[in-house]
């Protein structure tokens, strides 16, 4: 019998599909076992909705904790804002100070409900970081009996507290953050990315809420606590865009619908004064302030709460169908076995040895064992079979290392075309003046950036042109950072000086680049500010401005002496220039890419070459996106290889 051919014994064995169901559905049990195993590391997926809104409940009372208490804090200062006769009365005092211990005892009560929760499970079998992020935020919050006391006494520093009330709520987030290890769910973990940038959004507008409610109480910033404003604001811009990219499109239409509110309108215009003050008193009612910005956090937690549900329900919906998938595949692999061990009996240890040899080894491939061989000579179909599992195992493996690195050039590429999305600016538009722009970078991220930043009502103008040193993924969130900060600025003060504004984004990037980012990289760049008449004011370091001059039909190159930004974080004298564009002039603003490209032997592109392209291309052409593009076509038949970014800014006064 042992002799026959394998469509014989297929004949006898009438079970062989019976085995076959054995092993798919081993398979399934063993994947909805793991799948089983990590959602309920907590014990159950209700223990794990509750942990997320245990730990989101936390963070909100002490949002609201942290607000009240810089409240109260700066309107008991004796040198309240509002002078003697606007000063609280001690009656308004006392309802303020019941308010913040009723704010106390919200948080302690949290507190203890999360505490209580985490003392009923077995914390070992949680991920490490999610352990260690819950025990730092724990740890956090033994500081807090000490900064309520010091507050109650009027002696606390502001930052102190903002300090104190911010490492908590720090290691409250990282913590919700960590949850995601717990799933590998496509749509559950783009839930929790969205809950985890709203909760980044509130707390920023919590900390924004606090600080100013202090600031118009005692009518001046702390030391320090303008710049962390301004940090504020772009960190706020960084995370929508993450809502954006990384979150549903429902999600983020949720936060922008919030956001428009009408009654948060208000929070625009203290925002303003509050940033118009850098060198002044910002003079505002703080609790008008504090009751404006409170409806801005409180929509930002009603999102975070129904983002909370929409959390849990997916867990449980992917719980209940791996419970489902499990008790299935075990009914299956239960009935296949009996079925399976009788006819291995009556058909006898030639074929089943050989069968559960390809078993053991589809087994191993199921688990993620690529070099899996197996060893048949039972001269039949089987050893042919065999045969043809093993190209199939080697095939694989090549199939995998591909994979893996198709899905390593996939993430660069998503995260390329995201950076170089928010640098390119829309088609600016200005009554006295056409643009054209253009970037080519060396690499999928690049590190140069330029910006037109218009703004209708005052007819301001910015120029910016910049570079950030190194190339790759590093350089291009400087850059970002860079030109997010630049974007800012004009936003809070568009009549703002140029050297002013280098010197307020290069303490920004020495902060962010050194302090946030360990990091040694610094950036050139070049603000022009439009004074009226065709005439720009300008500072900062970068490729000097060429101008062609229609007048003259020839090029005229300026100086433009400054400093570079991020290296130190104070700049001393910064220099301020001008240039002035007559009817039909065009400014050309560039990067170092374009004029140290080389030939093939070496000679660089330089100005010269940069001069004598956009003369010939200006002279000859009347749009200027062709000016801008028959430019770079000079440059690339100077140089077909790129070895740095190529950026371009043309600038034509209208004739």
């Amino acid at each position: 019998m042992f002799n026959l051919s394998i469509a014989r014994k297929l004949l006898l064995l009438t079970g062989i599909p019976v085995l076959g169901a054995f092993v798919l559905a081993g398979l399934v049990a063993i994947n909805a076992r793991h799948e089983l195993a990590r959602s309920e590391a907590l014990g159950s997926i209700e223990s794990l909705a509750e942990l997320t809104e245990n730990v989101s409940s936390l963070l909100y009372r002490l949002e609201v904790e942290r607000s009240k208490a810089l409240l109260a804090l700066g309107e008991r200062k004796p040198n309240f804002a509002g002078g003697a006769e606007a000063a609280p009365s001690e009656p308004e005092l006392s309802a303020l100070g019941r308010d913040l211990e009723q704010a106390e005892r919200a948080t302690d009560r949290a507190l203890v409900r999360l505490r209580e929760f985490l003392a009923g499970r077995d914390l070992s079998r949680l991920p490490g970081r999610l352990a260690s992020e819950l025990a730092g935020a724990l740890g956090q919050l033994s500081s807090l009996p000490g900064a309520r006391a010091s507050a109650a006494r009027g002696d606390s520093d502001p930052r102190v507290q903002l300090d104190t009330y911010g490492s908590a709520a720090r290691g409250l987030l990282r913590a919700l953050g960590a949850l995601s290890e717990l799933t590998d769910d496509g749509e559950l973990l783009r839930s929790m990315a969205s809950l985890v940038a709203v909760l980044e959004l509130q707390e920023r507008a919590s900390i924004e809420h606090a600080l100013l409610s202090y600031v118009f109480a005692v009518g001046d910033f702390p030391p320090g606590t303008y710049r962390d404003l301004l940090t504020l604001l772009t960190e706020e811009h960084s995370i929508v865009e993450g809502l954006r990219n990384n979150g549903t499109a429902q999600h983020f239409e949720a936060y922008r619908a919030r956001m428009r509110d009408p009654k948060l309108a208000a929070t625009e215009r203290f925002r303003k004064v509050a940033l118009d003050a850098a060198e002044g008193a910002p003079a505002e009612n703080a609790n008008l302030w504090y009751a404006t910005q409170n409806l801005k956090v409180d929509a930002l937690h009603d999102l975070e709460m129904d983002l909370n549900r929409e959390v849990h329900s997916r867990a449980l919906s992917k719980l209940h169908g791996t419970r489902n998938a499990l008790w299935t595949g075990s009914i299956l692999a239960g009935s296949a076995l009996i079925v399976s061990v009788v006819l291995a009996l009556l058909i006898g240890r030639g074929i089943t040895g050989s069968i559960h040899s390809l078993k053991d080894a589809a087994f191993s491939v199921a688990n993620g064992q690529t070099d899996v061989r197996v060893e048949l000579k039972s001269k039949d179909e089987l050893e042919t079979l065999g045969n043809a599992f093993n190209a199939m195992t080697e095939e694989l493996s090549r199939a995998r290392c591909a994979t893996r690195e198709q899905a390593r050039m996939t993430r660069d590429l998503e995260i390329a075309a995201g950076i170089q999305k928010a640098l390119l600016p829309p088609s600016p538009v200005h009554p006295e003046f056409e643009f054209a722009g253009r970037m080519r970078p060396a690499e999928e991220v690049g590190g140069d950036f330029y910006d037109v930043l218009s703004h209708p009502r005052s007819g301001a103008l910015w120029l910016t042109m910049g570079d950030v040193s190194g190339h790759g993924v590093p350089a291009g969130l400087v850059m970002l950072i860079t030109q997010s900060a630049f974007a800012a600025y004009f936003r809070a003060n568009p009549l703002a000086r140029p050297d002013e504004v280098i010197r307020g984004v290069n303490g920004l990037l020495n902060e962010q680049i050194g302090a946030r980012l360990k990091d040694d990289k610094y950036v050139t760049a070049l603000l022009l500010a439009h004074a009226g008449g065709g005439s720009f004011v300008f500072a900062g370091a970068h490729e000097w401005p060429v101008i062609w001059r229609k007048a003259k039909q020839r090029c005229e190159v300026i100086e433009a002496p400054g400093p570079w930004l991020g290296i130190t974080a104070e700049l001393e004298h910064i220099p301020v220039s001008s240039l002035h564009l007559e009817p039909g002039d065009i400014l050309c603003l560039y990067s170092d890419g374009i004029i140290e490209a080389k030939d093939e032997l070496g000679e660089m592109f330089d100005v010269s070459g940069l001069e004598r392209a956009l003369n010939g291309a200006a002279s000859t052409s009347v749009e200027l996106p062709q000016i801008a593009d028959r430019l770079l076509q000079t440059a690339s038949a100077h140089a077909p290889r790129r070895d740095d970014d190529w950026t371009l800014l043309l600038v034509r006064r209208a004739a």
